[in-house]
């Protein structure tokens, strides 16, 4: 029998690591508000040094990076106070605003930030994305930093050109296919490892990346890759409360695809999400009842 997310979870404290400051909430929201030893961790919540400008915040009306984070830790801390949940922040830079790739250093970041977590608490559940979504492009994501051609190209066309290449990008966020996102593929392949030192790590299907593709094949490649074995449990959603929660984000909410309606609305929402727990292939089962050791 497959089991529910309150025998899945138990009286373990869980820390929902978050890519981004709207990722627990939209994707692992029944398992964000399981309980009060629940908390949030965000990833890439953090501030370049110098102001960057980016085509993903130009088309959500936001002059530059400064001005974005700002504006989205301020939206997080009303959907954090919404939904009753515990926020902690890592501080990293978000993909769109780097010049290059991610540096691998970050992952040793991360899990060093989750194992700490780990180690206060003696024994919890640590959620991470599953990485759903279409094949990413081998170019850069969408969003990558504007450079001095593509100023001068906004120069030149004018106001009205402008207008009209925020309309279409707009128009493509709103109808094309998710394709999965870098900054949560990093997430997850820094922390999958630690299902094989015992630890209890749970993938969670993100929206709404699971409509370019659900996330079983990228499970299964995961399991099979790191020599580990995954229990799924599908969950039921207060789909009214987490409509009121997503809808803090509201710089963002209004482009994110959905194929049924805004992601602030009932008929938006996908009406159940989807979590994998994940235990390596040598353990007596898939209970996290048994003692972990301190990493």
């Amino acid at each position: 029998m497959t089991p529910s997310l309150p025998a899945f979870v138990g009286s373990l404290p869980v820390l929902v690591v978050a890519p981004h400051l709207d990722d627990a909430l939209l994707s692992a929201f029944a398992l964000a508000t399981s309980g009060t030893s629940t908390s949030v961790l965000t990833v890439f919540d953090g501030e370049p040094e110098r102001p960057v400008v980016t085509s993903w915040d130009l088309v959500c009306s936001l002059r530059d990076s400064a001005e974005a984070m700002a504006l989205r830790r301020a939206e997080n801390d009303e959907a954090m106070r919404r939904s009753g949940c515990a926020h902690h922040s890592l501080g990293l830079i978000d993909q769109q605003y780097l010049d290059g790739p991610r540096p691998a250093a970050e992952a040793d970041t991360i899990r060093e930030a989750v194992r700490s977590w780990l180690n206060e608490v003696g024994n919890g559940i640590v959620a991470v994305p599953a990485g759903a979504g279409a094949p990413p492009p081998t170019s850069a994501v969408f969003g990558t930093p504007g450079g001095a051609r593509r100023r001068r190209l906004r120069q030149l066309v004018g106001p009205a050109g402008q207008a009209l290449l925020n309309a279409r990008a707009r128009w493509m966020a709103r109808n094309t296919l998710p394709a999965a996102h870098v900054d949560h593929l990093f997430v997850r392949d820094a922390l999958v490892p630690l299902a094989q030192e015992g630890c209890g790590v749970v993938l969670y299907e993100e929206v709404p990346y699971l409509w370019g593709a659900p996330a079983d094949r990228s499970v299964t490649d995961l399991v099979g890759q790191h020599g580990l074995r995954a229990l799924e449990v599908t969950a039921g959603v207060d789909l009214a409360h987490k409509a009121r929660c997503v809808g803090a984000y509201g710089t963002q909410v209004e482009l994110l695809y959905s194929p049924h309606g805004r992601l602030d609305s009932v008929s938006g929402l996908p009406e159940t999400e989807r979590y994998w727990l994940l235990t390596a292939l040598s353990a007596a089962g898939p209970s996290l009842d048994h003692p972990r050791r301190r990493v």
